[in-house]
């Protein structure tokens, strides 16, 4: 958590997207949200310098003149919320940021509600869909839209946690008008554990691509209505991490270090 304290702009109230990196990271920021409600929880912050610093990223999140389509680029200047070049209106990360804006509209309430879904309403989710009948994509989201509007045509086709987390976002955004069929359109592929238990694998494996939508939805106990229970589809992809782990851990882990993920190297982030 502390983190999240350090990293924020005091200026404008982004978060930065690494310790060492000058950006901030809309999908950080996001996240930084959530992380200030658990810094009160957790007695690192009193709650009124938390709701000071809400305040501050969400005004200037309502005045900052560069989003399109209601959403903001990746990558944004500390402390100018101006864009980064080169980088894309991301689906995902923008589903980060709305997650976080929910969380605090709904721990602080009053004012902060009404401007956390101030910006919420404003987010067009509509504008990353496919929306061509005959197209291999169709009611599929795309990745993102470049800073000259265009459409990438990366879009997500295989299960991971971040789909369920735009998906879920974007289907419950009150002006986004998206069909509920984009739910079933995306592939969910099979395979084994070491354990010798199935679950729907991601494109990379990675352990971060079981985790994102849990850390904001509460699957445990539930199944969607195509009969997935999500919760326990993690817990068997992390055990399987887990196990791995321990399998070749003689040659590559100490004991009980688990986890391949996504991660920066000094030259490049790499999956």
């Amino acid at each position: 958590n502390q983190y999240f304290l350090d990293e924020q702009s005091m200026v404008t109230g982004l978060f930065r997207d690494t310790s060492w990196a000058g950006n901030a990271s809309i999908a950080v920021t996001g996240l930084g949200l959530a992380s200030l409600c658990v810094a009160i929880s957790k007695d690192y912050l009193g709650r009124e310098e938390a709701e000071r610093r809400v305040e501050l990223l969400l005004d200037n999140l309502l005045k900052n003149p560069y989003k399109q389509y209601g959403m903001f680029f990746h990558f944004l200047e500390m402390d100018t919320g101006k864009p980064v070049p080169g980088c894309l209106i991301s689906s995902i990360d923008n589903a980060f940021l709305a997650a976080g804006l929910i969380t605090v509209s709904q721990y602080f309430k009053g004012e902060i509600e009404k401007k956390a879904n101030q910006i919420l309403n404003g987010m067009q989710w509509n504008r990353f869909l496919n929306k061509d009948e005959q197209a291999k994509h169709y009611h599929l989201f795309s990745v993102g839209i470049d800073d000259k509007m265009n459409i990438s045509p990366v879009y997500w086709g295989q299960y991971s946690d971040e789909i369920l987390l735009i998906q879920l976002i974007a289907l419950g955004s009150p002006n986004a008008k998206i069909p509920v069929d984009v739910y079933e359109r995306w592939l969910r592929p099979k395979g084994q554990s070491l354990s010798g238990h199935t679950f729907i694998y991601s494109y990379f494996n990675s352990l971060f691509t079981y985790q994102y939508g849990s850390m904001f939805f509460n699957f445990k106990n539930k199944k969607d209505y195509l009969g997935t229970d999500w919760w326990k589809n993690s817990q068997i992809a992390i055990q399987h991490q887990i196990d791995w782990a321990d399998k070749i851990g003689k040659y590559s882990y100490a004991k009980d270090f688990f986890g391949v993920t996504s991660f920066y190297t000094p030259d490049e982030y790499v999956m």
